[in-house]
This record gives C-alpha cells, structure tokens and sequence, in this order.
C-alpha cells in the first residue's frame, strides 16, 4: 500500500512541479517550516525529524528561520478513518498561494508513513522560484487629503520706526489661518512703547495697541523656505501718560488705517518656523500728545505718525 501511496504522491505534484520547471529554472527559495500534529499524531514524525529528512533527501539546505526565509511552508497530518490525513500548504512571506496539497495515507502506524510525508514535503520545498515571487507587492496609491485649515501662532520680538525718526521697543503676537482652499489669513496684534523726557524733568510715555487682519495672497512654499504678503485694515489704540505737569492723567485715542507686511519664514521641523517680520501701517489720523503747563496753557509735546515701520524677529509654531 506504501508503494501505490508515493506513486500517488508523485503524480499529483506532477502538474505543478512541471509548471513550475517550465516557468523558471531558477532558484529555491528558503521556507520558514510551521508542522503540526493533532491529537492522536503525536507518535508521528517531529518537526525537527522532519527537517532533517527533507534536507537529507534534496542535499541542501531548505529550510531557514521565518526572519530570514523567503517562503512559508506549513504542514499538519492528522488521524483518518484509514490511517492519515495530511495537508501541506506553500506560500510567500507575502501570502500569495505557491501551492498546496491534501494526501490519505493508509496504515496505523504513522512512522510507515513517513516516506509518502517526507517525499511530499520535499517536493512542495523543492519547487522552483515562481514569477509571482519574483513580482514586487503592488503599490496601492494612497490618497492624502490635507487638512482643511492650518494653524500657526507667532511670537517676536518687534521694533517700531516713526517719523522722529526714532525706534522704539514692541511685541508682535499673531495668528497665521492656512486654509486648504483659500489664500491664508493674519490676524496681528503689535503693542509699541515710547517714553520721552523734557528739560524741565518731565515725563510722558505713549502706549499703542494695534489690531490688524490681513489676507495673504502672495503665499510661497519652496522647501524649507515661505513667503507670506499680507495687507488689510487695522485699528490702534494710544494711551499717554505724563508725569511732572500740572495735571497727572492719562489720555486715550485711537486711529484707524492699513497694514501691509511681509513675512518670510524658515521651516527648522515640521511644526516649527523662524520668521522675519517687516512691514508697515498708515493712517490718515495722528493724535497730539498734549500736556497742561504748571503756569496755565496746554503744550503739545509730540504726536503719532502717519507711517510707521514695523520689523521683528520671531518664531511660529503649527497649533
């Protein structure tokens, strides 16, 4: 019966191995071996048994750790009305199906089979490189939809130029909106500082806020580097202050103009900019700083300019 079981075994591998063949001569990959016995098998060869014979019988090296191996080969036999039942299964590292086989094996002892299994074995292990394997794994295109708005804050330092012409310390607080379908948007608050003395030992200072929102239509990207121009309207708010005149108080006005910026920017990772500020606000508006004189009267002291300059050095930060 062992005998009319190998001749079974032989040419129902046939067919394959002969395509294979034909196909391509070439090499045989390395399999990673995964073998398992069911309950009532376990009198059946071992994995480490079964190794050795087939290497034994194709004198080379066949099988190899999963890690390092090219295909997968999996076997398992299991106790049948008649003897065994035994499956064996080749495939890539991939999944793709090389082939795969069931075989009945008669006999009560499953050490007789070991011939038929062995040569099974052997046969799926010895199957030439196919051109599947050889195929790389088809690439899926993935389609990566951006987000629908980005945000950026930003901080920097800032220096204010006016007419004077004097510099005066400032801050630049701002918010960079990156829509995926629009050009981007600047929301900008600037604070400014000015003191200034008299001969006579005065004091006064001036403080200004400015609220300005721009929309950007010059938007450059070129690898690390970013170009933003921005221009829209803005608002400012002054509050002077003196000290050493007749009357000690503090004023409030405010203006109303344009705002036109640059804003160049350099990428050091991916959530992180340096920029450059420079811009420039007008406004048809000035406001007299105007202070009581000890002996009667008012003097104006200074005023605000139409045109000021705006220059910073700062760092945004994607939110």
């Amino acid at each position: 019966m062992r005998r009319w079981a190998v001749c079974a075994v032989v040419v129902a591998f046939g067919m394959l191995a002969g395509a294979a063949a034909r196909a391509d001569e070439g090499t045989r990959g390395l399999a990673s071996f995964e073998w398992t016995r069911t309950p009532g098998a376990e009198a059946c060869l071992s994995e480490t048994e079964i190794v050795e014979d087939v290497e034994r019988s194709l004198n080379r090296r066949v099988f190899a750790p999963r890690a390092v191996a090219d295909r997968i080969l999996r076997a398992s036999i299991a106790p049948a009305a008649s003897g065994w039942h035994a499956t064996i299964d080749l495939s890539t590292k991939r999944g793709v199906a090389l082939g795969a086989r069931e075989l009945d094996i008669e006999g009560q002892d499953c050490r007789e089979a070991s011939d038929t299994l062995v040569l099974a074995i052997s046969l799926m292990a010895d199957l030439p490189e196919l051109p599947v394997e050889r195929a790389p794994p088809p690439v899926r295109a993935v389609r990566v939809e951006p987000p629908p708005m980005r945000f950026r804050a930003a901080i920097a330092p800032a220096a204010v130029l006016d007419d004077g012409p004097a510099i005066h310390p400032g801050a630049n607080l701002s918010l960079e909106v990156l829509p995926h379908a629009f050009v981007p948007v600047v929301a900008d608050l600037l604070f400014q500082l000015q003191t200034h003395g008299t001969a006579h030992g005065q004091q006064y200072g001036l403080a200004g806020g400015t609220l300005a929102v721009s929309l950007c239509p010059l938007n450059v990207a070129q690898s690390r580097f970013g170009l933003l121009a921005c221009v829209g309207p803005e608002a400012t708010l002054y509050a002077a202050w003196g000290r050493g005149f007749s009357e000690n108080a503090t004023a409030y006005s405010s203006t109303f103009g344009g705002l036109v910026q640059a804003r160049a920017s350099y990428a050091f990772t991916d959530k992180l900019r340096g920029f450059l500020l420079l811009g420039a606000i007008a406004t048809p508006q000035s406001v007299d700083l105007l202070f009581g004189e000890e002996g009667g009267g008012d003097r104006v002291l200074g005023r605000t300019s139409h045109v000021i300059g705006v220059g910073g050095l700062g760092v945004t930060l994607e939110l």
